[in-house]
Order: C-alpha cells, then sequence, then structure tokens
C-alpha cells in the first residue's frame, strides 16, 4: 500500500473520500429497503452514521490517490516479493480508508472468534506495516 499511495495533484478530477462515504451512506439505506429490511433499523442507523463520521472528517491536506477496493482478490503477485493492485475504484481518501478493506477480510475468522480483539490485533499490524494511524 505505502507503494501505491500518491499524493494527487490539485484539480485530480477524482471523488473523495468524503464524496464516496455519503454515497455508501445513500446506498446502505437503498439497498436495505430492497432487501425488504434484512437487519434491524437500529444497524442501518449505526452504519449511515459512520460513513457521516468518515465523510465529516475527511481532510484534503492528508490524502492520497488510494486505491478504493484493495482486497486480497485485487492483488497480484508479480514475482521478487512484490504485488500489484488492478480493478482499482481510485479516490482521493486518506491511507485508512484502504485499510479498512482488509480489515473486513477473512470474515470466517473474525466470526469464530473474539472479533474486537482480532480486528484490534489486525488495525495494529497494519498500522505498524503502514504508518497508518491505529
Amino acid at each position: 500500500m505505502d507503494e501505491l499511495w500518491r499524493p494527487v495533484p490539485d484539480g485530480a478530477a477524482l471523488p473523495t473520500g468524503a464524496e464516496h462515504a455519503a454515497a455508501l451512506a445513500a446506498g446502505i439505506e437503498r439497498r436495505w429497503e430492497a432487501l425488504g429490511h434484512p437487519c434491524a433499523e437500529r444497524t442501518v442507523e449505526t452504519a449511515q452514521r459512520f460513513a457521516t463520521e468518515r465523510a465529516a472528517a475527511f481532510d484534503r491536506s492528508q490524502a492520497v490517490l488510494v486505491h478504493g477496493d484493495a482486497h486480497s482478490w485485487n492483488t497480484l503477485e508479480a514475482g521478487d516479493d512484490a504485488f500489484k493492485f488492478v480493478d482499482p475504484e481510485g479516490l482521493i481518501g486518506e491511507r485508512a480508508q484502504d485499510l479498512g478493506i482488509p480489515m473486513r477480510e477473512l470474515s470466517d475468522e473474525l466470526a469464530a472468534g473474539d472479533a474486537m480483539a482480532i480486528g484490534r490485533a489486525r488495525a495494529a499490524t497494519l498500522s505498524r506495516m503502514t504508518d497508518a494511524d491505529e
């Protein structure tokens, strides 16, 4: 990830992390309605609140070019212990935006154990690897 993240020039025609978060918040409501309310309304409200908080926290001065969907299926081994990311969304966002994707991976592992402890350990590892705020 450190090799992927680059400063974004002023005027770049890419969506920001704030715009992406707002779109996610709107999509949560639409999907919840379309799927016939498959979870508690409180869950939807919590997810929307988190997305709104992320939108409000967007800081252009700290933003870089992020992949936007950097999960394991979008990661290819390039040889010599190097990797390449494919299928980028391309966003102007904070480093943590990309790190949220691997945080949610291995969900079977999270569901089978102490999800909070596993999540905290994963966040600490990603922080050490990337220098992003845990």
